[in-house]
């Protein structure tokens, strides 16, 4: 297969996507622990594969759900929804930032994170047969700090081994050029770059070069 997106249902045809594509979707998330509030967290299946049920009768195809270790990834959970909808969704492979990075993530190597990247793309996650479709949601803070560096430098090591893109978060968008700058210089393709959160930094000349310049995803 030429051009292909791995879901986790299995990798489909890039022809095949034919509806709107969400790039940067929560389908399960849990960040209420971290945060101390229970309200932080949607984990409710049925209610999300309802409401997908809508996505696809206004014409969606394809969700990438970005949640990471520590913010309440569950590929189980997100193969169950692709089950019982008529959308695909792809699962994501990474560390969040800051608080959200687990004791792994500030602990090990580039080389090791990228290791584990791998193969949740090409072998499976958490010891199911589903596999990664995308590294992210990789971010910085407005301080970047080494771990979430590490993290970053890990992404471009999976990426050039697996082709796979590339999401992030930006602090409310304010660091997306030095992000593609730190990219582009470890040599990974911008065009399989998405830039998160650029809605949260309101200056189009930003959002032309991210997108048009830099030929990123806003």
């Amino acid at each position: 297969m030429e051009g292909f997106v791995r879901t986790v249902l299995g990798d489909v045809s890039s022809e095949s996507i034919e509806g709107m594509v969400l790039v940067h979707e929560h389908l399960n998330f849990d960040t209420s622990r971290i945060k101390h509030d229970p309200d932080a967290c949607m984990t409710e299946p049925e209610t999300i594969i309802e409401e997908l049920k809508e996505f696809s009768r206004a014409g969606g195809d394809l969700l990438v759900d970005l949640s990471t270790t520590n913010t309440g990834r569950n590929p189980e959970i997100l193969r169950h929804i692709a089950m019982n909808c008529s959308n695909k969704v792809v699962c994501s492979t990474g560390f969040y930032f800051g608080l959200y990075l687990p004791l792994l993530a500030i602990t090990s190597s580039a080389n090791s994170l990228a290791e584990r990247f791998v193969r949740e793309i090409t072998e499976g996650i958490d010891g199911t047969d589903v596999k990664a479709g995308v590294i992210g949601e990789i971010g910085w803070g407005q301080q970047v700090l080494p771990a979430e560096k590490r993290v970053f430098e890990a992404a471009v090591i999976a990426h050039k081994a697996t082709g796979a893109a590339i999401i992030t978060h930006t602090y409310f968008g304010l660091n997306a050029l030095e992000q593609l700058d730190f990219l582009e210089k470890k040599g990974v393709n911008t065009k399989k770059v998405g830039i998160g959160h650029m809605d949260l930094y309101p200056d189009p000349d930003i959002h032309f070069e991210v997108a048009k310049d830099r030929k990123s995803v806003v």
